[in-house]
């Protein structure tokens, strides 16, 4: 699906590049033109690397396979925005958006946790110490007191970079959408089911039922009423075994 993409350096004819210039090592290094620029950047660092365009396969290779990130760092100057805490702006200039943004904040907040000498669960015991609200949630202001706290740790006040809170906007979960009943559907396949408007302490009991399509409510129903209707019966029955046994004796 890349064979055509000439912004990452192939042709825009289908002869196979976007293939042969697929994504390699944990960078996903892609295109032709980044193959290009990692070989360059090798060759400017004075290290006798192979020429990935001919063979891109050879960026798979130690120690290459491990330089690849750190080639991509360098050149697009990410380090910027790492001595800012702004993990989502590095998000976007490496994958062109945020998708895996929620696990790259878990990973950096436990790595930051590790790094300021707590466990990487510690969430809690870090927010006492910094006088943040204690409710375990890693959101913008606990990430911002760990970065501070990471720059504090950079030996020499010259070498510490600038700390400033980074514009994080926070990923809202996405609504199921819920399938209306199929109103063509037989009746004994209809997934209808019954929605309680009820506040207070009984609202999630009625939810949980109101939850249940309506044939399994109706089964439960008739299921119930069965097994009264069989103690009933059986009282009844044992009442009048002794009332004949009683008359027996009398």
């Amino acid at each position: 699906r890349y064979d055509t993409r000439t912004d990452l350096g192939n042709t825009p004819e289908n002869d196979g590049d976007g293939f042969r210039y697929r994504g390699r090592t944990g960078m996903q290094l892609t295109g032709k033109d980044n193959y290009r620029q990692f070989r360059n950047w090798c060759r400017a660092a004075g290290l006798d690397c192979p020429d990935f365009v001919k063979d891109p396969d050879a960026v798979n290779t130690d120690p290459w396979e491990g330089l690849v990130p750190l080639f991509y760092w360098d050149t697009r100057d990410l380090n910027r925005w790492a001595d800012e805490g702004d993990a989502e702006t590095i998000t976007k200039k490496i994958n062109g958006g945020k998708n895996g943004l929620a696990d790259r904040f878990d990973r950096l907040a436990r790595i930051s946790l590790v790094l300021l000498g707590y466990r990487a669960d510690k969430v809690l015991q870090f927010q006492a110490d910094q006088r943040l609200p204690v409710d375990g949630d890693v959101g913008p202001k606990t990430r911002a007191a760990m970065h501070t706290a990471l720059v504090a740790l950079t030996p020499g006040e010259a070498a510490r970079p600038e700390v400033k809170t980074a514009p994080v906007s926070e990923e809202k979960p996405v609504p199921v959408p819920v399938t209306p009943p199929n109103l063509d559907a037989p009746w004994w396949k209809s997934k209808e089911v019954i929605t309680p408007a009820v506040s207070g302490s009984g609202a999630s009991i009625l939810t949980a039922i109101g939850g249940i399509p309506w044939q399994n409510l109706l089964l439960i129903l008739v299921a119930f009423g069965g097994m009264a209707g069989f103690l009933y019966w059986r009282k009844n029955a044992d009442r009048k075994a002794v009332a004949k046994q009683v008359e027996g004796m009398a």
